[in-house]
């Protein structure tokens, strides 16, 4: 894994002239330049052909390859290996109780590929407790949930309640010391943990010795500084605020209105910047 990761940081140090100009900051990739051919390429694009590129991975790459060869190396860098561990299975109707169909999917996905560590479970961050009270269900175990939101932990108590599930909820910081000691004896899970909020988490794992954490962080750029710090200090990639919010810049999971909405309002939010600098 570590050979892999650092495979990872050289490729994105060496392709760095590709992806770390942002839309809004610069009017004109400088790529744009070093590579005419594909920018007559891309302007030709229809709405309906990018849209298509942006959901077929293989299409783009396709596209892009004879323009950046370098691009050959990415799809071997994306995989993953596959998991060996039976599929979670969340059929029960009360597993679903009130959670939005996308966000059961989620939890199924992140259930097969996590294996009981037979403690309690502490659900970090953890809204309405979904998550751990699927996983109390599956594994018949005792769940905390630590969720800042006094409202989010009040409906999590009666979901919990509904499908008796032993869900003790803490309406508290996740990013205060006192709430990193309920760690210790504890299997820590987290699905969505925002920025600072995971790697809280991580920090945590080091220093009170975790028996069994599984997470799934999410909005690396939300934190309290503008540049990231690696755990691994041998990486070598420097990234900003601005560098991280790219990871989730791509919607895979968003209902199609609401990304027709955010294609209008990208394309709004040019013009007005055109118009701008032109006036």
């Amino acid at each position: 894994m570590n050979s892999h990761l650092h495979q990872l940081d050289t490729f994105l140090i060496e392709t760095a002239w590709l992806w770390h100009e942002q839309p809004f900051k610069v009017s004109r990739p400088a790529w744009c330049e070093r590579l005419p051919e594909l920018t007559q390429t891309l302007l030709a694009l229809d709405d309906a052909q990018l849209g298509q590129l942006e959901r077929d991975q293989q299409a783009l790459r396709d596209l892009l390859l004879p323009y950046i060869p370098t691009l050959q190396n990415l799809a071997g860098l994306c995989r993953l290996p596959p998991s060996e561990s039976p599929p979670a299975k969340l059929s029960e109707a009360r597993f679903g109780w009130e959670v939005p169909g996308r966000k059961q999917r989620q939890i199924e996905a992140f259930s097969q590929v996590i294996s009981p560590a037979r403690l309690p479970v502490l659900e970090w961050c953890g809204g309405k407790g979904h998550l751990g009270r699927s996983l109390g269900l599956l594994w018949q175990q005792p769940v905390e949930t630590v969720e800042w939101d006094a409202t989010l932990c009040e409906e999590g108590r009666r979901l919990s309640a509904r499908v008796g599930v032993e869900q003790v909820f803490y309406t508290e910081d996740a990013l205060d010391e006192a709430t990193v000691l309920r760690t210790r004896g504890r299997h820590v899970v987290a699905l969505h943990a925002c920025g600072d909020l995971h790697r809280q988490l991580v920090h945590a794992a080091g220093s009170h010795k975790l028996v069994a954490l599984d997470f799934s962080p999410c909005c690396y750029h939300l934190g309290r500084s503008d540049h990231y710090r690696p755990f691994n200090k041998a990486l070598n990639l420097q990234l900003s605020r601005d560098d991280l919010r790219l990871a989730v810049t791509n919607s895979d999971t968003a209902p199609a209105a609401q990304l027709e909405l955010r294609d209008r309002e990208m394309a709004w939010k040019l013009g007005f910047d055109h118009l701008r600098r032109q006036l």
